[in-house]
Parts: structure tokens; sequence; C-alpha cells
């Protein structure tokens, strides 16, 4: 079978001067055929998770005025290595590899549309949506802070620092204090800053041992260890070890030099 067409008159009428006016159209009617007459759009795109495992479909290159099987579907000889599959007879693209969205947002290729008396060419477009698959990870396997213990409450003693290679509210990293003094240490979540929420004290405690934890909105997690050194001021003044009012007595015949009692005393600080 051919193509029809059709003459059509169409009657215009002004609804306020009541003039009319025809005009010509003529419609030509193609045949679902292998005549090589087919529609297609200049570009086709297709949105994927970077989840997607090998072999799914991705979507189908559909074609409008052709019979499905008068036509054939390969990609152009220019194409770059890309992890997609292209059906050559139903035009269905799947997913022949692992995507990452890390890696490639986007893939943009060619593809050539033919049947047995023409040929065209379309570009396809594939976008990578991200997926929650990283976990946050520290700059650093541990962390020292040192603090001197005259600091007053409310002091910097030291920032947490982890990203994470996911995009959007999949990247945003939050922290936590793992078995720490409660109270002692403040932590702002948000942006890792620890800060002193207690007096300290060298004599009593000179350092202090826990951990941190970085996690995401699905709670992927890294954790490291934390070490709070508390430095030494002289803060604390000499003592007398023994009782006071000690009374001494000195033979007469003491010589000149000679030890007649030794003084014993101590100091907290370091």
């Amino acid at each position: 079978m051919g193509s029809k067409k059709f003459r059509l008159d169409i009657l215009g009428i002004n609804t306020v001067t009541q003039k009319t006016e025809i005009h010509k159209v003529e419609v030509d009617i193609l045949d679902n055929d292998p005549s090589g007459h087919f529609l297609v759009p200049k570009v086709y795109e297709f949105s994927l998770n970077e989840s997607t495992i090998e072999g799914v479909s991705v979507g189908t290159i559909q074609v409008a005025g052709a019979a499905e099987d008068s036509l054939k579907f390969q990609f152009h000889s220019n194409t770059k290595e890309i992890p997609f599959r292209l059906d050559a007879k139903s035009g269905k693209v799947f997913v022949s590899r692992k995507v990452d969205f890390e890696t490639e947002t986007f893939y943009k290729t060619e593809v050539v549309i033919s049947s047995k008396s023409s040929a065209t060419t379309v570009e396809v477009v594939f976008r990578i949506q991200d997926a929650n698959d990283n976990s946050p990870v520290f700059e650093e396997t541990s962390f020292n802070f040192y603090i001197r213990e005259d600091s007053s409450i409310g002091e910097f003693v030291g920032k947490f620092r982890a990203s994470d290679l996911d995009s959007s509210i999949y990247g945003r990293v939050r922290y936590q204090l793992i078995d720490a003094p409660e109270s002692l240490f403040l932590l702002d979540t948000v942006s890792g800053i620890l800060t002193l929420g207690a007096k300290l004290d060298h004599e009593v405690r000179s350092f202090y041992k826990f951990e941190v934890r970085a996690y995401d909105i699905d709670g992927r997690d890294a954790r490291s260890e934390v070490m709070v050194f508390v430095e030494d001021v002289n803060d604390n003044p000499p003592y007398f070890l023994e009782a006071k009012n000690t009374i001494i007595n000195i033979p007469e015949n003491s010589l000149i030099g000679a030890v007649v009692y030794g003084l014993k005393f101590d100091d907290p600080d370091s």
C-alpha cells in the first residue's frame, strides 16, 4: 500500500462581521510499511538510578510511522564505550555494566535508525541518578586534641572532618560522640566542632579517650578514635607533708652545718 492524500476545504467565519473565507489543506497519510517514512524526536532521554543492575531495560527508542519489524537500531560508529546495550530489532536499551553517579552523571551518544530505504541519526542521553551507596569517611584515622586544664567552658577543643561521596541529602554528614564523658565535651553535630562543657583538672585526669561517629541519612557510618589530652598548668601551691607547729630538738653540741631536720613537702602539679 502507498500513501493516501486528502484535500480538505476549511471554512473560516468571522463571528463579528460574518465574513467567510475558505482555506484549502492537503493531508498525506503515510502507511506503516517499509517505505522508509518514520518520525523520530531529535533527542531521546533516559534516566536510571546508579543502583540499576546489569541486564535491566532503561527504555525503548520508539519510532512513529513505521512497522517495528522494518527497522534496525544501532549505536553510531563514533560512539565511545558506554555501559549500555541496544537491541537492534526492538530498540530497547539495557544496562550492560554497573553505572556510578560519582564517576559519570550522564552519557551522551547517537543511535542510527534505519529501514530498507532510509536512515536517520538521533541523539540519546542517559542521566544517572544518585543513590546512597557510599559511607562517610574521616579525614583522619584518629584525632588527638590538646587543651589546658584552666580552659574556660565553651572553649574550642577540636574539629572532626568527614566526607561522603554521595550528592544532595545522601552526602550530608552528621557527627556523634561515643562513650565520651557526659557533658564534659559538647559536639556540634552538623559542623563537627568539639567544645569544652565543664571544668578540667589535670591532677584528677590527664586524658580522655572515646570515639566519634560520622553518619549519613540512612545510617551508613564510620568511626574514629579520639584522644583529648589535658595539659597541666601551675595552679597548685606546694604544701608540707608534716603537721603544723612541729617541734624540733637540736642538741647543744651540734656542729655548724649539721642536718637537724628534714622537711617534706609536695606539689600536685607535674
